[in-house]
């Protein structure tokens, strides 16, 4: 999960980091950076979301609404390469795209917004403390 996680994160600096350049790289890095960061960052979610149903760490709620919202997740995705097969206009495929990606977006944050609550509702809390060196 934390390499899934950590790859993720890559993918989304490369992909922010390209933002507003031209030409083909531009155009591979994008779709690298989108790619890896929503599949990487989807499978990381699977794998936290298994791993707290089987240990009981969050309620029953909350893992339902992780698992709805999963499912959209991947049913977007799918839209999202049937849409690119279907269209063949390409300035139409590219706001497709588009679509789907701030959808999916969206539906991500989301997940994140659920577990939030979920570990709101357990009680669990950080505390960032400095720490001084001797």
């Amino acid at each position: 999960m934390l390499a899934l996680g950590a790859m993720s994160a890559m993918a989304l600096a490369v992909y922010a980091t390209f933002l507003g350049t031209e030409g083909e790289a531009y155009r591979f890095l994008r779709r690298y950076g989108v790619v890896v960061y929503f599949g990487f960052g989807y499978l990381a979610q699977l794998a936290l979301m298994q791993r707290a149903a089987r240990r009981g760490a969050l309620p029953a709620g909350v893992i339902a609404a992780q698992s709805w919202i999963a499912v959209a997740m991947l049913g977007l995705g799918l839209a999202n390469v049937v849409a690119g097969l279907a269209v063949p206009d390409p300035a139409a495929k590219n706001r497709w795209e588009n679509v789907f990606e701030w959808w999916l977006g969206l539906l991500m944050v989301g997940w994140y917004a659920v577990l939030a609550l979920g570990w709101r509702r357990q009680g669990l809390a950080m505390e960032l403390t400095r720490h001084d060196p001797l």
